[in-house]
């Protein structure tokens, strides 16, 4: 390990001493994809790191589920390889506290937050991933408790045919092609993907399709978008959600949405519309074998309309939106549900020199759960022409879903009478970023009320809205660098970071508590990716990562550290690669004690075609 570690310092400092001309660099000037005001990175207050394109490729990471673990503060809990059901948070935050977005349109499911994670689009259709942490329910609406992640499709795309395949350990392989095509002024994008394995253990068995397609016209002042994603998810359950020693449990699931879309550029104003459509189709079964002895079925539809204005005045920048959402569910179980959802919101940012403040408020509507107001405020100032101090505040929130309150089995027990939770979130810190630099460093606070949680009470999961508060304070820290090109040398470093987070819940851990506690005290990521003798690309990350113990089987498995690596050979945009996931085959635990697989490794292919 410690070997590593002086190789990686070797090729950083020989990379420096031979530096000479731009190649990849960060770009200060990138513009966040925010609901209403517009900012760049640097001059927003908000705690968010940007993955563009060059930081994907960068990763040994084939799905966007895989590329989302190499985030500080992002912790992607599994319950299987490939993260075939796989649940997220941010900061410490439940599944259900994380808002998904697709070109800003919302994921979240209202019958579980276990769904969020089942993205229909494949990483290679996605331009870059944005990650703000921190409240977000004021700006992007409810459910972003924690934080956001927004997925950014690319846009107009040159004309290409890509095709890749793999293979690899427990009968895996799958693969996708895609095609960009222009015809006429509108855009084209297609691509379907599939993935498959006979499981790490019995009945862990998988297959995943995937089917995306946008089109853009851009006309004049406008522009038009359509999208639409479909995935079919069919797997084996061994032990996901009930106690592990029930090990024929199996589920298929498709998820699905489609999005119509304008953006109007005027002198002075932008106006941003979406018109979505989301469905999520989930059947569960205790027995796979056996439907008849315990079988669930859900169906959710959840249709929406938004507008947002983007006004810019000798004031500042003005950002008025409105947000209506009608959520329904069909079930065996949790029965007939449906609610209306609406959100005024408005937000104004002024600019006094290197002083940037951005007050603004939410009123949202549940027609189960009434009336939230959502204050909030944000600050930046520039202390140079690279470097801000960042603070901001405000009141965040997300109501039960319908699995919180009607789910009722032998073993777990929803809660009719819940509340929604509410927190106060506060972030400090600076960050400094150029072409070559980005450093950030926060100290966030969080304060949560009306907690949900399930507990266990006299051998059954009950939920509730936790009596006490719940405080937990933490540090962020990541610094990523990527060097100057160079002529004459057969190594060439693409990128090198190390980001830390470190989370402190003030409170004792409940041990009786199913998902609250399910955090990473310490997360440390390292990552670098070079390339020899510009044909030979080496990705590496390596992670190191101490859970709660309470939440842990065993003193054990505590800590755990994490190598993953991918070597490729390439020519022009074509690659064929090894890749090692888990490479020292730590033992890993997912939720509920569920054993992960150890060592997985996999090869493949990939072919790209101008047209």
């Amino acid at each position: 390990m410690r070997n590593i570690y002086f190789i990686i310092i070797y090729l950083f400092f020989k990379t420096v001493s031979a530096q000479n001309t731009d190649t990849i660099a960060f770009l200060p000037e990138t513009t966040i994809q925010a609901n209403r005001i517009q900012e760049q990175v640097l001059q927003s207050a908000k705690s968010i790191l940007i993955l563009d394109r060059a930081d994907l490729e960068a990763l040994p990471a084939q799905t966007i589920q895989e590329a989302l673990q190499y985030i500080n503060g992002v912790h992607i809990s599994s319950r299987s390889f490939a993260h075939v059901q796989a649940d997220i948070s941010i900061r410490g935050g439940t599944f259900d506290q994380v808002l998904i977005l697709i070109d800003g349109v919302k994921l979240n499911d209202a019958q579980t937050g276990h769904h969020n994670m089942n993205i229909p689009i494949p990483m290679e259709m996605v331009e870059r991933i944005e990650v703000i942490k921190g409240p977000g329910a004021r700006i992007y609406g409810p459910n972003a408790f924690a934080g956001v992640i927004n997925l950014i499709t690319k846009s107009k795309p040159d004309s290409k045919i890509k095709a890749n395949y793999y293979g690899g350990d427990f009968n895996s392989h799958g693969g996708g092609i895609s095609l960009s095509q222009k015809t006429g002024r509108v855009y084209h994008q297609l691509s379907a993907r599939t993935d498959q394995s006979d499981g790490f253990r019995y009945n862990t068995d998988y297959s995943i399709y995937q089917f995306f397609y946008k089109a853009e016209l851009e006309s004049n002042r406008h522009l038009w978008a359509f999208q639409g994603a479909f995935t079919d998810r069919k797997f084996g359950a061994n032990g996901f959600y009930a106690d592990t020693s029930f090990r024929d449990q199996y589920e298929e699931i498709q998820s699905s949405y489609t999005a119509f879309q304008h953006q109007y550029n005027g002198s002075k104003f932008v106006l941003r519309s979406n018109l979505y459509w989301r469905r999520n189709q989930d059947m569960y079964l205790f027995i796979r074998d056996n439907p008849a002895f315990y079988r669930n079925f859900h169906l959710g539809n959840n249709i929406g309309l938004e507008s947002h204005l983007q006004w810019i005045n000798a004031w500042g920048q003005t950002g008025l939106g409105i947000d209506t959402r009608k959520e329904i569910l069909r079930s065996n179980l949790l029965g007939d549900r449906e609610r209306n959802v609406f959100a005024l919101s408005a937000e104004h940012q002024w600019t006094r020199n290197a002083l940037t403040i951005t007050p603004g408020v939410a009123l949202n509507y549940y027609s189960d759960h009434g009336y939230t107001w959502l204050p909030g405020v944000e600050a930046a100032y520039s202390i140079s022409k690279n470097t801000t101090l960042v603070a901001s505040t405000g009141r965040t929130f997300r109501v039960p879903t319908y699995t919180d309150l009607y789910y009722e089995s032998p073993a777990e027990l929803g809660n009719p009478n819940l509340i929604p939770e509410k927190a106060w979130s506060t972030d400090v810190g600076f960050k400094y970023l150029n072409q070559h630099w980005d450093v950030q460093y926060t100290l966030f606070y969080r304060r949560v009320q009306e907690l949900i949680d399930w507990k266990r009470t006299e051998n059954i999961w009950k939920v509730t809205n936790l009596g006490e508060s719940l405080e937990i304070y933490g540090q962020e820290a990541s610094i990523r660098w990527r060097p100057l090109d160079f002529g004459g040398s057969d190594i060439r470093l693409e990128q090198v970071s190390s980001q830390i987070t470190l989370l402190h819940p003030i409170q004792n851990i409940d041990e009786n508590s199913r998902y609250n506690f399910n955090m990473l005290n310490l997360q440390w990521i390292n990552q670098f990716s070079l390339i020899v003798k510009d044909n030979i690309r080496l990705r590496s990350a390596l992670r190191w990562m101490q859970p709660n113990a309470a939440t842990q089987p065993s003193a054990e498995t505590v800590n755990y550290f994490l190598a993953d690596m991918n070597v490729a050979y390439r020519w022009k945009e074509n690659e064929i690669f090894v890749e090692g996931v888990n490479l020292f085959n730590a033992e890993v635990y997912g939720p509920g004690g569920v054993l992960l697989p150890g060592r997985w490794l996999r090869a493949g292919i990939s072919i790209s075609i101008g047209i």
